[in-house]
């Protein structure tokens, strides 16, 4: 499909399918085979890779992401219904453009970006009880949607920023990154079994759990402040820690709305300067039965 072609009815493939330029699949979409979302210079002008899902469609075979000659943007957007990878799927993520993924996304297989970012676009619902892996210096992005990590596994960074956050754990080895402006949706039950890095505010609505073998960072920076405020009480069976990373002082605190803060007996909260100072606190009730290691900074 080279540009403004849309395909009707039902499409069940299990051979190639190479898209440039804008096209639309308006109808039942099973992929068994291989399906490219390819950039392509036209004259002077790099226009975006983009196809359109009116009804969603099932992945069993291999989505790719990549350039012809030159980078550019690149779109895959389920418009209706969903974008399902079953658990022989793979999206991969290649080449220097831009990449997107919109919609309503459900992984059961792999999501695998290849020396490259992905954006989750604004509006757009991620669930994965699959595998996503990112490499080194890279990250995947949900920006201004919904990340649900349900049971699934993270090698490598997925970040959220000014978005929401459902139920699920983040596995041991896992990056965490809420980027600031996130809540955590009502009823959600939440445990962190990983790495967790909070910058700006975010609040936490529902069951949340920092399990043994956890960090949880609350990283103020450059004037930023940074902070969580939990709605429904922190259970932390790990390590806690408030710092400053980088650039002029900002605070890093915990606040505690409703319930409270249980520092369990296998729980540590650090706190420290860091490289620029300003203030720490936990702000509500708190029950220590671990301990509380001021390092080189006061709390309140």
């Amino acid at each position: 499909m080279f540009g403004g072609a849309t395909i009707r009815g039902t499409l069940h493939s299990s051979g190639s399918i190479l898209s440039r330029e804008s096209n639309t699949l308006d109808g039942q979409v099973t992929n068994l085979g291989s399906l490219n979302v390819q950039t392509v210079r036209t004259g002077s002008f790099l226009p975006t890779a983009r196809l359109s899902l009116t009804n969603g469609m099932v992945n069993e075979g291999q989505i790719r992401f990549s350039d012809s000659v030159q980078p550019a943007s690149a779109v895959l957007e389920a418009v209706g219904g969903t974008l399902v990878n079953e658990a022989t799927g793979t999206i991969e993520v290649s080449g220097p453009g831009n990449r997107s993924l919109k919609g309503a996304i459900e992984n059961h297989g792999l999501i695998e970006l290849l020396q490259h970012d992905l954006t989750v676009g604004n509006g757009s619902t991620l669930t994965s009880d699959g595998t996503i892996t990112v490499p080194s210096g890279h990250s995947l992005r949900v920006d201004g949607g919904r990340f649900n990590p349900a049971s699934g596994t993270i090698n490598g960074i997925v970040q959220v920023l000014n978005g929401s956050v459902g139920s699920g754990v983040i596995n041991q080895g896992g990056v965490f990154w809420l980027l600031g402006g996130n809540t955590f949706v009502a009823g959600t039950d939440f445990r962190n079994e990983g790495y967790m890095i909070v910058w700006g505010d975010n609040v936490l609505d529902g069951q949340v759990t920092n399990a043994p073998s956890a960090r949880l960072q609350v990283q103020a920076r450059s004037g930023l402040s940074s902070g969580l405020t939990f709605s429904n009480g922190f259970a932390n069976e790990g390590l806690v820690q408030l710092t400053h990373t980088t650039g002029t002082s900002a605070n890093a605190t915990l606040t505690l709305t409703g319930g409270q803060l249980s520092n369990s007996s296998s729980g540590v909260i650090e706190v420290y300067a860091g490289a620029g100072g300003g203030g720490r606190a936990i702000n509500g009730p708190i029950e220590n039965e671990g301990l509380l290691r001021l390092v080189d900074s006061n709390l309140t």
